[in-house]
């Protein structure tokens, strides 16, 4: 994620705002990866197998959801975020399904190398 602190852009400088529409999708998508991996690295066994409880649940939902709908909400334009191209949207949702794939390979291959690890949901 950038630490670098996205100028208040406006209405005229239309190529400075798309610029800034690749700056806004990497918040979300960050933040929908960090929750998402967080469900998924909380336990040994597959996600599929061990669902999280239902406040884990909900409020991780709730936080994606809120994600990808604050660049709509009235006023946030004062903050510098812009609506989201649908294309954009796409990829900003494919991209944390990938890393939750790819920690489940990787939690696998973890756990099957380490079989020594202690299981502590079990």
């Amino acid at each position: 994620m950038s630490t670098e602190a996205i100028p208040l852009i406006g209405e005229d400088d239309a190529a400075e705002l798309e610029h800034h529409r690749g700056a806004i999708s990497s918040p979300v998508e960050s933040l929908v990866t960090e929750l998402l991996v967080a469900l998924v690295v909380r336990t040994r066994r597959p996600l599929y197998r061990s669902g999280p409880g239902t406040l884990l649940l909900l409020s991780s939902l709730g936080l994606i959801v809120f994600a990808f709908a604050m660049p709509y909400l009235p006023g946030i334009d004062i903050l510098g975020f812009v609506p989201l191209p649908t294309s954009l949207l796409g990829t900003v949702a494919m991209i944390p399904l990938l890393y939750v794939i790819a920690t489940e390979l990787m939690k696998r291959w973890f756990y099957a190398s380490n079989p020594s690890t202690p299981a502590t949901d079990d």
